[in-house]
């Protein structure tokens, strides 16, 4: 019983970030389509909602009533920051994409960590997650890849 409850947990928040597209990666109707299909063959409520920040970029939120996934995507349509907050951490392979392996690469060398909090800084990728109990909050994103003018500070 105990087991099966945390397969269905995990399923669930895997499920979410399978409703996101990684960083670096572009946003297109196609890969949105195939990823909400995935989502919805789990039979996992997911809302997806977008928003435009001024010209520089815009906002996609996914959420479910577990945790809220933001993706900030410049004016070409390129995810190049992520937060999310809510139960769990989320699948990094999914979320960071093709970065994740600078993002394990980063770990060896600047990866700062105490009880509750956990931050990567390198020039390939910039990590921050923070734990209460097991709710999570945490913001990744691609410094070579913010647009003009935004500041890493601005998108939290």
């Amino acid at each position: 019983m105990k087991c099966s409850f945390f397969l269905s947990a995990f399923l669930f928040l895997t499920c979410l970030s399978a409703g996101a597209t990684g960083l670096g990666q572009k946003i297109n109707d196609a890969t949105v389509q195939s990823k909400s299909q995935a989502v919805v063959s789990q039979k996992m409520k997911i809302t997806a909602k977008t928003s435009s920040l001024g010209a520089a970029y815009s906002v996609r939120e996914i959420a479910n009533d577990a945790r809220v996934m933001r993706e900030f995507v410049d004016s070409e349509g390129t995810v190049f920051a992520v937060a999310w907050k809510g139960e769990g951490r989320p699948d990094f392979t999914e979320v960071f994409g093709d970065y994740y392996s600078k993002y394990k690469q980063a770990m060896q060398t600047t990866l700062r960590r105490d009880r509750n909090h956990l931050a990567v800084n390198s020039s390939d990728i910039v990590v921050k997650n923070s734990a209460m109990g097991t709710r999570m909050k945490g913001f990744a994103y691609i410094p070579s890849l913010l647009p003009p003018g935004v500041a890493a500070e601005d998108l939290k």
